[in-house]
This record gives C-alpha cells, sequence and structure tokens, in this order.
C-alpha cells in the first residue's frame, strides 16, 4: 500500500511526502514582471506576487521614496507571468536595461522589430 501525505509549511510552499520516494517542494505561488505606464509617460518595470495589489499601491503614492511617487494614474501596459521568484527577478532586472524604444515594441507586441533591437543590442 502507498500513503501519500500533504503538508502545508506556508501559503506558498507544499511539501509532498510519499513514503519511500523522498519528497518533492512544490512552489505554488505566481510572480508577475510587470511595466506600467506613469502620468509623465515614463515606464516602471517591477516584479510582484499580487499585481492588482501592488499596482494600488504604487497608484495610491504611499511611499514617497518610490520611483512611481506622484507618477500617478498608473497604467498596466505590459506583464508576464512566472512561478520561479529568482526567473521573475533576472527578468525585471533584464528590462529595466532596455531603452524605452524597446519596451514600447515590447509592449506592443512587435516580436519581430523586438528580434531586430535584439541583434542590434538597442
Amino acid at each position: 500500500m502507498r500513503l501519500n501525505f500533504v503538508v502545508t509549511l506556508s501559503h506558498s510552499e507544499l511539501v509532498e511526502l510519499r513514503m519511500g520516494d523522498g519528497y518533492q517542494i512544490k512552489n505554488l505561488n505566481t510572480y508577475y514582471v510587470s511595466i506600467l505606464k506613469c502620468s509623465d509617460d515614463s515606464y516602471y518595470v517591477g516584479v510582484t506576487n499580487n499585481l492588482d495589489t501592488r499596482i494600488s499601491q504604487h497608484d495610491s503614492g504611499i511611499d514617497k521614496i518610490a520611483y512611481t511617487y506622484n507618477k500617478g494614474p498608473l497604467l498596466l501596459v505590459f506583464h508576464e507571468t512566472f512561478n520561479d521568484i529568482n526567473q521573475a527577478i533576472a527578468r525585471e532586472k533584464h528590462l529595466k536595461g532596455w531603452s524605452r524604444k524597446k519596451k514600447e515594441v515590447l509592449i506592443n507586441n512587435n516580436i519581430e522589430l523586438l528580434k531586430e533591437f535584439s541583434k542590434n543590442n538597442q
């Protein structure tokens, strides 16, 4: 007889114990890398595990040292979904290094032009 046990360690991780098989860690979180367009037409790139809440936090202007302070209303113009926080952070850093023009090509989903920008390191 094979027994399966499920134990919740936290809201984001689940450990499934299988008798004789060891264990597997399953990450149940979803992470988002987003591009927000600010009222001054600049772009903000960020990562979060709750997109709606994070946009509301930025839009509320609570944090006076945040880039988005006094730049609302903000508009979500692009987002990608990840299951691994490290991949999401890497993608955020990658996008932050892009030019405004290249971000706009991504936002407009122009894959061919994006490939061209990538070839030319723009």
